[in-house]
């Protein structure tokens, strides 16, 4: 469509005019942005690039994977918005470019915060020193393969390899924060956007079952129990809803 470019396996819409950030003296700068543009807000107000946004054909098999594109400032933004507020100034961010995942600011802390994408959902995510160690490395490797137009099925074949030979670990014990209200599913045949889940923390659990942690069929996707997302495989982790009336994460 017209204002559109395909950059390897991703749509990217040109973008005429993208949100200033204020980095001035008087403003809250780099990490903590002056009226902080939520992924909501960038779409209501055409500042989200998403994958050229006019209704398109679903996805055959073997088709690339089609990732929508965020401008750069605002996933930084949406990014952070994962981890806790102590862990945002001193975190590495990491947003999508054209070749797959890009590391656009160095951290201090050992935390690494970037936009996942899984189809149609963004899912700001913040990951410890050892999911940085390992998982990273999968959504890394996730982003180059699909930015080289390889089909998902093609991916996780890579991915199972890789895991295979060593090239990617599954994680020891650990962390990740999903605390952004920004978790969100793009609609693009009605332009809308829907939340996923409710911010979240995700303990590292590889291999492990919902059987393991005693977790009844129900329980899947509740607000309330824990259980167990990816069950089986080395990026099996268990979910956990805080819940704020008790002093949660907010």
């Amino acid at each position: 469509p017209p204002g559109c470019t395909r950059v390897g396996g991703y749509s990217r819409r040109r973008a005429s005019s993208v949100a200033r950030i204020d980095e001035s003296p008087g403003g809250r700068g780099g990490l903590e942005r002056k009226a902080r543009s939520s992924l909501a807000t960038a779409v209501g107000v055409g500042l989200m690039t998403l994958a050229c946004a006019a209704p398109q054909p679903p996805a055959e098999e073997g088709d690339p994977i089609d990732w929508a594109a965020l401008e750069p400032g605002i996933e930084a933004d949406i990014a952070l918005s994962a981890a806790p507020p102590h862990l945002r100034e001193g975190a590495e961010v990491w947003v999508l470019g054209d070749e797959g995942f890009e590391r656009v600011r160095r951290g201090t802390n050992g935390f690494a915060c970037l936009v996942v994408r899984a189809g149609p959902v963004f899912a700001p995510m913040c990951l410890d020193p050892e999911g940085v160690r390992t998982t990273l490395q999968d959504h890394l490797m996730t982003a180059e393969l699909a930015a080289r137009g390889l089909a998902a099925e093609a991916v996780a074949d890579s991915l199972r390899t890789a895991y295979g030979d060593g090239r990617l670990e599954a994680p020891g014990p650990g962390i990740a924060y999903m605390l952004s209200p920004d978790f969100v599913r793009f609609d693009r045949e009605s332009g809308e956007v829907s939340t996923v889940f409710p911010p979240h923390l995700m303990f590292y659990a590889p291999y492990r079952t919902n059987e393991d942690i005693g977790a009844l069929p129900d329980h899947v996707d509740s607000h309330v129990h824990p259980y167990v997302l990816s069950p089986g495989t080395p990026g099996a982790v268990i979910i956990v809803v805080p819940n704020p009336a008790l002093g949660g994460a907010r």
